[in-house]
Parts: structure tokens; sequence; C-alpha cells
């Protein structure tokens, strides 16, 4: 014997031979339905997870004094900082886009991240070795538009993945 749980507790389905004869595919039908709403609902989850855990590897990132571990581990990678900048504001933006269901909030999201790099640049004057450049700002913004224009090709390309 299966038992499915479609709403809670209350509408348990006894699948059972005698119990299913009288409406069999309907009742099937609704817990598969609300199993595939239960899993769409984790991977939601998971995205605005995964989010808030970039946005605060951005936060810290950029606000570290300069002689910190975190840096200076950076600072022996072979890539360009200002490339590690329009990366990790372009993949904000485009999860931003993915994780939030309402298109013009997901807009919204996205666009915050221009403004959270402003605000970063600007709260580097308080960090010992750290200094605000301009043109970090406009690295930050153009990685942001280039998530974006990324999340909404990807939405016009896989429309169902956006409005379930």
């Amino acid at each position: 014997m299966t038992i499915l749980v479609i709403n809670g507790p209350r509408d348990v389905i006894d699948e059972s031979p005698r119990a299913t004869d009288r409406f069999p595919n309907r009742k099937r039908k609704q817990a598969l339905m609300y199993n595939g709403m239960l899993q769409q609902q984790s991977k939601q989850a998971l995205i605005l997870a995964l989010w808030t855990a970039l946005i605060g590897c951005v936060v810290v990132g950029s606000l570290v004094p300069a002689r910190s571990a975190v840096i200076v581990a950076i600072g022996r990678l072979h890539i360009s900082l200002k490339v590690l900048h329009f990366l990790a504001y372009a993949s904000l933006a485009l999860i931003a886009l993915v994780a939030v269901r309402r298109r013009s909030a997901a807009v919204l999201a996205a666009l915050a991240m221009i403004l959270l790099g402003v605000a970063l640049e600007f709260g580097q004057k308080l960090s010992p070795g750290r200094s605000c450049e301009i043109r970090d700002m406009f690295i930050n913004g153009a990685g942001v538009v280039t998530g974006m224009a990324i999340g909404f090709l990807s939405r016009r390309i896989i429309p169902s993945a956006s409005r379930t």
C-alpha cells in the first residue's frame, strides 16, 4: 500500500486496489502535480540560497582589508580582478532573474545589483588598503547588464522554466 499526501495530513490518498477503483487517475494526477510543485519550490529555494550566498561572498570580498588572506589568495589567481568583478556581477544578475519568478521583481532584483556594486565600491574607502574606483563601478554595471541579457535570452529559449 502506497500513501501519498496531497495538501496536508487530511488529504491522504490510500492507493490500495479497492481505494483507487473509484477515481483511479484523478487522485494520482493530483498527487503527482503536488509532488511536482514541491520539487519546483525546493529548486526555487535552492537557487535563492545560492544567490544569497553569492551576494555574501561579493560583500565580504569587497569589504575585507587588502592584506587579508582572502584578498591575497584572490590576488594569486592568474585572472584579472576586473574580470572577476564582471563575472561576479553577471552571475548575481543572472541568478536573480532565474531565482525570482515575477519578471518585474526579477528585473528589480537584478538592477539592485548595480546599486550593490556602487555601495560596495564606496564602502571600500573605509577598508584598509582598498580604494574606490569608478572603473570598477562601470565594470560591475556591465556585468549586471550582461547577466540580465543572458537571463532574458534564457527565459525566451526556455519559457516553461520561468513560468513554473
